[in-house]
């Protein structure tokens, strides 16, 4: 499998990742009434029928991988009160695991830790490097990596964590330099643990200035 071309497509379980709620604690989104139709809901935006059919089809593209962006739509152990109502049941994950590695798919979790694309992450979003933070962190990448068998990788999102991607939100939530390395790492070490290796995305090589080498060799 090590050697074999990966043909990977990303897909969404969860999909609270792009804007505020068109309301909460009282607050109507920053976006209200422009870009409602990305607004962070209560309710998983999932079809299952759309989803039989976009994996059908990428079986028959050749896809040999599936990156499944988790977000809301789990109820963990951990934290069920950052799940969807609908929100799946570990064991409804581990079938459709199941089902799909039957149909010759290598399945990846993705869970985004990067502060433009956490909305999912519920109340932590708005608690971002503190221990009650790393604590949930830690806690939902050990539990993901139990539900999917160990992984060989394990995708930690981290993109787009920069202004010009939040300008349209309530808060803004932006870590830099040490801090934002300090986390990466962080989050790195917890993925590693697990036996699994992390995937990101690439803009840290493209828009942040590595003033620690310390900081950046260590996992990037």
């Amino acid at each position: 499998m090590e050697n074999t071309l990966i043909r990977a497509c990303l897909c969404h379980l969860g999909y609270n990742m792009w804007a505020d709620p068109e309301e909460k604690d009282g607050i109507k989104g920053f976006h209200y009434g422009k870009n409602a139709e990305v607004a962070a809901t209560p309710r998983l935006r999932f079809q299952p029928k759309a989803w039989d059919r976009i994996v059908e089809m990428l079986r028959d593209a050749g896809c040999n991988m599936i990156i499944l962006d988790i977000g809301e739509g789990v109820r963990f152990d951990c934290c069920p009160e950052i799940a969807a109502e609908d929100a799946w049941s570990k064991e409804q994950m581990k079938a459709e695991l199941a089902r799909l590695r039957s149909l010759g798919f290598e399945v990846i979790p993705k869970l985004n830790f990067s502060t433009c694309h956490d909305e999912w992450l519920g109340v932590y979003s708005r608690m971002v490097s503190t221990p009650a933070y790393y604590k949930v962190v830690r806690e939902l990448i050990r539990e993901t990596a139990e539900l999917f068998d160990h992984p060989r990788f394990f995708h930690i999102g981290m993109d787009e964590e920069g202004l010009g991607c939040q300008k349209h939100f309530n808060l803004v939530v932006i870590r830099q330099d040490k801090l934002w390395y300090h986390d990466l790492n962080y989050i790195c070490d917890c993925v590693r643990e697990t036996g699994s290796r992390p995937w990101m995305w690439a803009d840290c090589l493209i828009d942040y200035t590595m003033s620690d080498d310390t900081y950046a060799e260590r996992k990037l």
